[in-house]
């Protein structure tokens, strides 16, 4: 793994914001690249109550930050491997949601700095997939602008172990924060900080383990050439962790920073995490993950899905990288008056400062599995954390993988939804038991339609089910399955329309009547499954009261790739 650490023998002095300083909230400042904000979901870094940063970075407080956001004209990708023998192949995603064409020019950087640049249109209400394929280049990252219109650039790394999607960010940052990794004979982590600006910028690393304070010499002083990349494998210095938290600081400037976990399937006999006196054990589930990190703090944070049992371990990670522990608690809410509903439970409990409390929901006295329901994590004593929802699917479920989704600060009354991850096709089913007059269900998975409400909906394009008897059996090969998560978190019921923004039989043009419209009940969470060509296209939803959304996608039963993805708000956004 190439470093990209020199000997500063001259002042380097990045391109700093005009207005305020570098402790001001990411939200309040403008920078060179012209750039509104974006929503970026964060992490929170897992590791054990007692484990301490070395120098902490100062906080970039700021006001229910996840960020607050709408559409930009600059995007900064990474995370992803060049070309298609690297071990998680990138692809851009430009997503044009307006109704006419946009002119994007795409710059793909390396460790050495800008290599290719390639100009590319995007039809109206369309995306366009651009494999980020450079020769010689072990990882890549890219500078998207467009040129007018509505336009959403995304990152797609493909492996083996599933595919990881997530949104671009908009915005750079003197301090990012990571809450979990993981250095194991199964698991890989990398750090990449992507640089947008003219100027170097140098940046320090500061690491919390299951092993104590960590400060390795390498990663200090790290050069973050300018319009380029610094890539950093953490198993060059950090072997055998279990547990990570990072936090990331620039010297002088900003950067973007985003995290790339591979986690491999369990070899024969191992050891697994868990397993008492164990030298070396491995993570249970395979996966990838791609995260874009905390560039702050905040005091309340929500998740608009949640679910635990039939496979699934749900832990939810929180981050205090400041001097004070943090008073928190976590609060499930079932979703609308179905089975479940009034029954939501809470835990109450406290991060150290300077590290990472883990909090499963499998097993506890308060948890509510099989029923789907929203979260949200609040600092009792006003103390700002960072904090993520982790996932991992292994047997019984119907699903495999694992995934991980920041939480969310800030609601909107529209977002765009890009067009989901290409997760592979499911094998051959199982025989399932087909009732009375249904099609064929689903096996029931905590994780998305296993559970019906009043709140939860499907999009029906009129076509009759088939009608079969009560015994019948069929063998089936079930196909990626994506839904949308939708929280109101404020006090007054939002009426929410979701339309499609493409042409074809699965969507309607933009303008026309929407797809599908129905009622969020406030402090609850509702759900929308959709079909296989609708989850191709790029959606806008529209809502009465701002909302917060997630977009959820789930390969075939017995294929491997979970992915959990914000939406991408287009309206002024407000604190719930």
């Amino acid at each position: 793994m190439s470093r990209t650490r020199r000997t500063v023998s001259r002042t380097r002095w990045a391109l700093r914001p005009s207005g305020r300083g570098s402790g001001a909230p990411p939200g309040g400042t403008r920078y060179a690249v012209p750039a509104l904000l974006v929503a970026l979901v964060v992490a929170g870094l897992a590791l054990g109550a007692g484990n301490h940063v070395a120098n902490p970075p100062p906080l970039a407080r700021a006001q229910s930050l996840a960020q607050s956001a709408a559409l930009t004209s600059s995007w900064f990708c990474a995370g992803a491997t060049a070309g298609p023998g690297g071990v998680a192949p990138g692809a851009l995603v430009l997503d044009n949601s307006g109704s006419r064409p946009v002119q994007a020019t795409v710059q793909l950087v390396t460790e050495a700095g800008p290599v290719r640049s390639v100009q590319i249109a995007v039809p109206a209400t369309s995306a366009r997939v651009l494999p980020e394929d450079l020769s010689g280049a072990p990882w890549t990252g890219a500078i998207v602008t467009f040129f007018g219109g509505m336009a959403v650039a995304e990152q797609q790394a493909t492996t083996p172990m599933g595919v990881a999607l997530q949104p671009c960010a908009t915005q750079a940052s003197p301090n990012w924060y990571f809450p979990d990794g993981a250095t194991l004979l199964n698991a890989d982590e990398y750090i990449s900080l992507l640089n947008p600006y003219p100027l170097d910028v140098v940046a320090d690393l500061s690491f919390a383990t299951d092993q104590g304070q960590e400060q390795p010499a390498d990663f200090e002083g790290v050069v973050v050439p300018a319009h380029g990349l610094a890539v950093l494998d953490l198993r060059s210095h950090l072997r055998r962790r279990r547990r990570i938290a990072l936090s990331v600081r620039t010297r002088d400037g900003r950067i973007v920073a985003f995290e790339t976990e591979l986690v491999s399937p369990v070899s024969r006999g191992a050891e697994l995490i868990g397993t008492p006196g164990a030298p070396d054990p491995m993570l249970p589930v395979a996966g990838a993950e791609l995260v874009l990190g905390a560039p702050g703090t905040s005091e309340s944070w929500w998740w608009p899905g949640g679910a635990d049992g039939a496979g699934l371990r749900e832990t939810y990670v929180v981050y205090d990288p400041g001097p004070r522990p943090a008073q928190l608690r976590l609060s499930l809410v079932p979703e609308g008056d179905g089975a479940g509903a009034g029954s939501g439970g809470s835990a109450q409990f406290t991060a150290g400062p300077y590290s990472a409390t883990r909090v499963t929901t499998n097993g506890e006295p308060w948890a509510i599995p099989g029923v789907p329901y929203s979260v949200h994590l609040q600092s009792l004593d006003r103390v700002p954390v960072v904090a993520e929802r982790e996932l991992s699917a292994g047997a019984p479920s119907t699903e495999k993988g694992r995934a991980v989704l920041l939480g969310l600060g800030n609601a909107a009354g529209t977002w765009l939804l890009a067009p989901g991850p290409r997760l592979p096709a499911g094998k051959e089913a199982t025989p399932l038991l087909r009732r009375g007059r249904g099609s064929a269900r689903r096996p029931r998975h905590a994780s998305h339609t296993s559970h019906t409400s009043h709140a939860s909906h499907a999009v029906s394009h009129g076509k009759p089910a088939r009608r079969t008897s009560p015994t019948q059996t069929a063998s089936v090969r079930l196909p990626p399955q994506t839904k949308l998560v939708v929280l109101d978190p404020g006090r007054r019921p939002a009426t929410v329309s979701v339309s499609g923004l493409a042409g074809g039989s699965a969507t309607v043009p933009e303008g026309t009547a929407p797809l599908v419209t129905f009622t969020v009940a406030p402090g609850q969470s509702s759900q929308l499954q959709l079909p296989a060509g609708l989850a191709k296209a790029p959606l806008r939803v529209s809502s009465s009261q701002p909302v917060m959304i997630e977009e959820d996608s789930y390969a075939g039963a017995g294929a491997l790739g979970i992915n959990l993805a914000p939406g991408v708000p287009v309206s002024p956004v407000s604190p719930p």
